[in-house]
């Protein structure tokens, strides 16, 4: 398998209402935990997509 290197840019969100404050239009994939602090990231991703359909988004969960 080759990789092909590329530029990334990386932000990071602690909540996701900064998120959702931010210019999130602008990314290809988001990575959202579902227990984020403030609100929950199904109900962030609900949010991002009423305005981008096109975004991808990755579900993680961690839990001890």
């Amino acid at each position: 398998m080759h990789i092909i290197r590329e530029s990334y840019r990386i932000d990071k969100f602690t909540c996701g209402e900064d998120l959702l404050n931010s210019s999130h239009s602008k990314y290809n994939v988001i990575f959202l935990d579902i227990k984020m602090q403030g609100i929950s990231g199904i109900h962030t991703a609900k949010e991002i997509r009423e305005t981008n359909e096109e975004v991808k988004i990755i579900f993680l969960g961690f839990q001890l």
